[in-house]
């Protein structure tokens, strides 16, 4: 069957956009149709701004329109590390008028081979003296063992193309090495990239005024106080982008913004700022709820807050001022780096139905949290748990809507775990493809409701192969942090619930005894003599078995609650509460197998099988327009995969070995979360020193009180992704 082709003389530089350039009018009326500017996602893939993706999705399935500077053939795909190797393919190009869209798996880094299951279908395809423009859909499930399984959570999307088109569907030239690339992206959870907003809609800046960057040191941060402006009632802020110079984008690390509770503010809005967490006024430690922010990796988008949530500001029991802490990163110690970075804010007095709030959950960074070297996934554990929730939540609870998950360098996965009466309920999120140089938040698909004695488990997974020394939690960039933002409503007092290791459990990880009296030099095990960051130091990381004994007990030994409201006031009976990883008598169910569904499941006859996609597949009917659409060339079975050769060479292909394909990429591989894989008992304070005990709520410095850490972008929209009209 000849496939109905689209076509325009003219590139359509925003298919989101009411009118589009091209030149039937036909055509350009059903470009617009794909898309409405409230519910699409887009990002420019490469550098250069020759490749764009737009994208928009539903329960089912995902469009995607690509924009490319070529002529030629496109390529799009997902695969674990950003490289050809275990990739999910699709290449395109528009030839004597036909649309040609075909689906590839890739096990090695030579070409791809035809996927014997063709999942795209076209929606739209034209070219100009410029540009190609393809619209292709495909399911988030496709049950194909050579795909991915598109999910919330980071996946490394990869891209190329060429300037020439394939001689065939198996006969097509190498893309060459500066035209393909990979990026993280957020395909299910990102903000929405356009938002029409109420008339009324002001702006405010929050800015640094002319920061140098200090070259003494690879991380810095910076905090100011600012007044907020008389806003004649309450508003609320409903939107955010970064203001950040583009020459300085690789040294601001995040822009995070906290309301002030304190009363004697004003008298410091004269300070040019400070270093934070270094010889702070009290005042500026009492600033301690996350408001808005940026972070690394989510360029210069702008965020915005679903329908239903804004920020209040303006009204009773609002904050008058705000604290904006900046982390700058240097590690070259570049000179002569001058910063005026900030946030502007949108606010508006048609006002939501509720007010949101953030909650900082996770781990309490300091020395109790420790990463030993040499390893590919060591996993470390931050609660929220029953004594805190039980106290600091209403009756009805809290909404969760959305967050943000923030690690160091080593971070690799991270899944909020959720629990109630000894019963493990759904993850509230999972990002089993964390790359934590893509700090952007999540949307989540589904609200959760968090109740009162509801234990939250914060488990970031880290890979710390190339470090040969232990790397302790705290803020600088060669320390780890595991911290998830919650964003929710209604907005409560309560602004952070974490936990840490207590000494009691690292010690007894590592084999520790016994110390000196009123010394931290270790007595037993005999130790030559050292402290126990000596002993640290010379511990054997390279053994499986003391590995599996300090994992065993950080998971499962004391840790102790922080549990704070505005102003850093602790939460009574919850704060400094030790406790222990819960205990399940009703683990969590498996979800439900779409592409193995149970044999008593009666199937609709009005649902199609997973391996056809027709035309008028209902799965697809909220992505396009509903009428004829174009269909992609029919896969021939009679191809004959193997080409001949041609001018742009392939690299010789490694022998094919399929590593992990068959699972989707939100599938761990090898967790074993059974409790007594060692026979372990709980081990509580009391078995050391109190001094050494006490040492949990000192920070490496000896400071008395351990900052909250300096995270990233905390706030993020949830707009309704899920609902198209």
């Amino acid at each position: 069957m000849t496939p109905k082709v689209i076509r325009g003389d003219t590139l359509c530089t925003a298919l989101l956009l009411v009118t589009c350039a091209v030149t039937a009018t036909a055509q350009s009326a059903y470009a617009a149709d794909l898309f409405e500017a409230h519910d699409v996602m887009e990002a420019y893939l490469d550098g250069n701004g020759d490749y764009r993706l737009t994208w928009r999705v539903n329960d089912t399935a995902v469009l995607f329109v690509l924009e490319v500077r070529t002529r030629g053939y496109v390529g799009f795909g997902i695969s674990p590390k950003g490289d050809m190797k275990n990739a999910d393919i699709m290449i395109a190009w528009i030839a004597d008028g036909a649309v040609n869209v075909w689906d590839y798996y890739s096990y090695t880094e030579g070409r791809p081979k035809l996927d014997s299951h063709q999942d795209w279908r076209v929606q739209l395809g034209y070219e100009n003296e410029t540009h190609t423009v393809l619209a292709v859909s495909r399911l988030l499930n496709t049950c194909d063992e050579s795909d991915y399984v598109i999910t919330d959570g980071t996946l490394k999307v990869i891209w190329s193309f060429h300037q020439k088109d394939p001689r065939s569907a198996v006969d097509f030239f190498h893309h060459g090495y500066t035209n393909r690339g990979s990026k993280s992206l957020h395909l299910i959870g990102k903000s929405p990239s356009h938002e029409e907003l109420p008339r009324d809609t002001l702006t405010w800046e929050v800015r640094n005024n002319n920061i140098t960057i200090p070259t003494r040191d690879d991380t810095y941060y910076w905090c100011e106080l600012f007044k907020l402006p008389e806003f004649g009632g309450k508003r609320h802020i409903i939107k955010w982008e970064p203001i950040i110079t583009e020459r300085n984008l690789p040294y601001v690390h995040h822009v995070i913004v906290y309301a002030c509770t304190a009363r004697h503010v004003a008298s410091h809005l004269l300070d040019e700022g400070r270093q934070c967490y270094f010889n702070m006024p009290e005042t500026y430690w009492e600033c301690n709820e996350p408001y808005f922010g940026w972070a690394i990796g989510s360029g210069v988008s702008p965020f915005s807050l679903p329908k239903e949530v804004g920020l209040s500001v303006g009204g009773a029991g609002d904050p008058r001022y705000v604290m904006m802490e900046t982390h700058y990163d240097n590690p070259a110690f570049h000179r002569g780096v001058v910063d005026n970075s900030g946030i502007r804010l949108f606010y508006t007095a048609e006002l939501r139905p509720n007010d949101g709030g953030v909650l900082l959950t996770g781990l309490n960074m300091n020395w109790t949290t420790l990463i030993p070297p040499y390893q590919d996934a060591f996993t470390a554990y931050g609660h929220c748990g029953g004594p805190c929730t039980a106290e600091a939540l209403p009756k009805d609870g809290i909404t969760i809507i959305g967050g943000f998950v923030h690690t160091h360098s080593l971070g690799r996965k991270i899944v909020a775990r959720h629990f109630r009466d000894n019963k493990e309920l759904p993850e509230i999120m999972k990002d089993y493809g964390y790359d934590p140089k893509y700090q952007e938040a999540m949307l989540y698909k589904r609200p959760v409701k968090l109740l009162p004695g509801d234990h939250i488990t914060l488990e970031c997974t880290y890979d710390s192969r190339e470090r040969s020394e232990v790397t302790i939690g705290g803020l600088s960039t060669r320390n780890e942090l595991c911290v998830n933002y919650f964003v929710y409503y209604p907005r409560i007092p309560l602004t952070t619930c974490v936990s840490n290791p207590s000494a009691a459990s690292v010690f007894a990880g590592v084999g520790i005894e016994e110390f000196w009296p009123n010394s931290n030099w270790v007595k037993k095990p005999p130790s030559n003599n050292v402290t126990y960051w000596g002993y640290f130091e010379y511990y054997n990381w390279l053994d499986e078995k003391k590995i599996e004994r300090f994992q065993h007990y950080t998971k499962y030994g004391e840790f102790w609650y922080v549990c704070e409201t505005r102003g850093r006031n602790k939460v009574e009976n919850a704060d400094e509460v030790n406790d222990f990883y819960p205990i399940i008598n009703r683990p969590l169910e498996p979800p439900y197998d779409i592409c193995n569904p149970p044999t008593t499941t009666e199937v609709s006859e009005t649902t199609p099988p997973f391996d056809v996609l027709p035309t008028d597949d209902a799965r697809f009917a909220t992505l396009a327009p509903s009428r004829s659409t174009p269909t992609m060339v029919p896969f021939s079975k009679n191809i004959d995969d193997k080409s001949s050769e041609h001018n742009g060479r392939w690299p010789e292909a490694e022998p094919e070995q399929a590593v992990g394909r068959g699972k989707p990429p939100d599938t761990p591989l090898g967790d074993d979360d059974t409790e007594g894989s060692l026979n372990v008992p709980h081990v509580k304070s009391t078995t050391f020193p109190k001094a050494i005990n006490n040492a949990v709520y000192k920070d490496i410095s000896g400071a008395s009180r351990t900052p909250p850490p300096g995270v990233i972008l905390f706030v993020l929209s949830l707009v309704p992704v899920l609902l198209f009209r």
